[in-house]
Formats: structure tokens, sequence, C-alpha cells
């Protein structure tokens, strides 16, 4: 897809009613979708033991099943990952097997006076970037979105450990035509990976759209062991002419005692050369609760063959700095990936 596509499709990532299934089937019928996302990557780990990279990968796919009948809604989402074996110093990418991290299964209403609510596993109202792969402009997520930590060589930066996806109930209302309010309340798995029997995660997001400008703001807490844990997230996206603009950020706090908040800031940009082809660039920079940082930058090319099949190759650059004064650690990186949505 065209950057502009992909921009304005992550900046409502979790809140598009089974559209990827819904797309390809009757409206009060049952929908079936999914996509392959099939890769080649290089990538120059090198000095910290950190193993090269250069093979063919199922990089990520997905079935989607879903059904409308009326006001009600069920869905289920079944992602695919590559799995690995290691013979000696030797790990190969040629199996499959199910991401349950991501993986999605609600029933839901949508009602004609502007309420909604989802009960089950569900997306998060996080990130900048879309989960599945088939929806993102680049060959390799941003650490921004996975979160999880950016490593290079023998260094790792951890900003926050957010759940992909929320096991509870969210709740939504749209205010109006230009704002739409949701908030949930989950199992205490996202904010520090730590599930804990009676407690809770809350959050809360709100998204608005007004001619080509989208913006939003979630947030969720949880208090872990004692401890007040929380994370906010913001998007802000537009588009104009043949441009594309996205400014998003992440700010967090684990719930570990005397430890510093972690954030996070990203610009990404966008040209759509002709209806085919299209450029972008992402550049992001994060500082973990141990001031440990990391910056990275990606760029490259999307072709769009027709509205379902995207061919699209990445460089990127990852530089992280520790507290502790080091020379900064590097790693280069080459995805090329073909994407087919049905």
């Amino acid at each position: 897809m065209s950057f502009k596509k992909a921009l304005f499709t992550a900046a409502v990532v979790g809140f598009a009613v089974s559209a990827n299934a819904s797309d390809h089937g009757d409206h009060e019928g049952v929908h079936f979708g999914g996509y392959v996302d099939a890769q080649f990557n290089w990538v120059n780990g090198t000095d910290g033991g950190q193993a090269n990279v250069n093979q063919f990968a199922h990089g990520e796919g997905a079935l989607y099943l879903g059904k409308n009948a009326g006001d009600v809604e069920v869905f289920v989402d079944v992602p695919l990952t590559a799995s690995t074996s290691t013979t000696g110093t030797t790990t190969v990418s040629n199996g499959l097997q199910l991401n349950g991290a991501q993986a999605q299964a609600y029933v839901g209403m949508k009602m004609d006076n502007g309420f909604s609510w989802r009960l089950g596993k569900f997306d998060t109202h996080f990130n900048y970037e879309a989960k599945d792969s088939h929806e993102r402009t680049f060959v390799k997520e941003g650490f921004l979105s996975n979160g999880s930590s950016v490593s290079s060589e023998a260094s790792t930066v951890t900003l926050y450990n957010a759940s992909e996806t929320h096991t509870g109930l969210r709740l939504g209302y749209d205010v109006s035509d230009v704002l739409t309010v949701h908030g949930y309340i989950a199992n205490l798995l996202g904010l520090n990976g730590t599930g804990l029997d009676g407690n809770y995660e809350f959050g809360l997001h709100f998204a608005a759209t007004m001619d080509n400008i989208d913006l939003h703001l979630a947030g969720s807490f949880a208090e872990i062991l004692g401890e007040t844990a929380f994370l906010i997230d913001f998007v802000a996206a537009s588009t104009f002419d043949m441009f594309s603009v996205g400014l998003f950020g992440v700010y967090g706090d684990l719930g570990q005692s005397n430890s510093e908040a972690s954030y996070g800031v990203g610009l990404d940009l966008g040209y759509d050369i002709d209806e085919m082809a299209s450029i972008g660039a992402r550049v992001e920079y994060g500082s973990d609760a141990a001031e440990n940082t990391a910056f990275q930058v990606t760029v490259g090319p999307q072709v769009e063959l027709d509205d379902d099949f995207v061919l699209r190759a990445d460089y990127t650059l990852t530089s992280i700095s520790l507290d502790t004064g080091s020379d900064p650690d590097s790693k280069h990186e080459v995805h090329v990936g073909a994407v087919y949505s049905f």
C-alpha cells in the first residue's frame, strides 16, 4: 500500500471492526480473510555475540474469521509467525507456529446510538504502527511500537513491555463525527508482562479525525506490587498533496522502585511518487529507565502492484548508547518483503 494509506491505517489501529476480514465477505454473513508476508532478512549483528542473519523467512501471516449479525460482531484472528531451529551455531527459520500474543477472539456490539463494547481478547489501542505487518509501511517494525526492547550488538534498551492485545472488556462511544472515546479494563499482563490475580489494567483512548488530520491520545495504568505503572502514547498524523507526516511518542513507568520513566519520540515521513510507488523514512529515539538511549532510522521504497499485493524494501541503522559511557553499539539491517492480503 502507499505510505499515505498505511499512515492512516496505523493511526486507527485496533479500532476498525474486523475490517481485514469484512472487506472480503458479505456484511451480514461470515467474513474470511488474511495475509502472508514473505521476507528476506540481512542483519549485521557482529561484535557482541549477536548472530548475523542472512536468510529467507516467513515474516508474518494471519487468518481472519468473523461474522456480523445486525449490531453484533464476533471476530477471530489467528496469526502465524516463523519458528526457528538451531544446528550447532546456525539458526534457521523453517517452520510456522501460532503467535498467541497477537491472537484475537472477541464478541461485541456496535449500536446506532454510538455506543460499542467488546468482550474477550482484542488488539491494544497503543502504538503508532499497526500490529499486522500488511498494514504497516515498512518491513521492519519500529522499536517504539514493539516496545519490549531494541538491541545492537551486546547492548539492549527496554522502554516498556506493553502487550499487543488485552483480555477484558472494552467500551466505546462516538461523541461526534470527529471524536471517539474508548476505555477498557483487562487482566494485568500488559504494562510489565506480570499477571497478578485480582489486579487489573485500566486504559483510556481518545481519537479525533478532522479532514486530513488524525490525533490520538492513549493511556493505561495499574498497581503492581505496591507500585504504580503507567503508559501514555500519542499520535499526530496528516497528509497533504503527495506528502505524509506522522509524529508519535510514548512515556511510561514500569512500576519498578527507584527507576526513571522511559520515553521515546519518532517521526514518520512519506512521499507518494505515483499511484504505485512511494518512499518513506522513520526516525526514532528512546531512553529507558536506566537512561540508556537508542536511535534508529529506517528508509525504503514501497511498490503497490495492486490493492492487495505490495513489495517493500528497508534499510535500518540502530545505534545504542549505554549510561556506562562506553562507545555506542550499532547494527545494520536490510529487509525485503512481499505482502499479499486476501
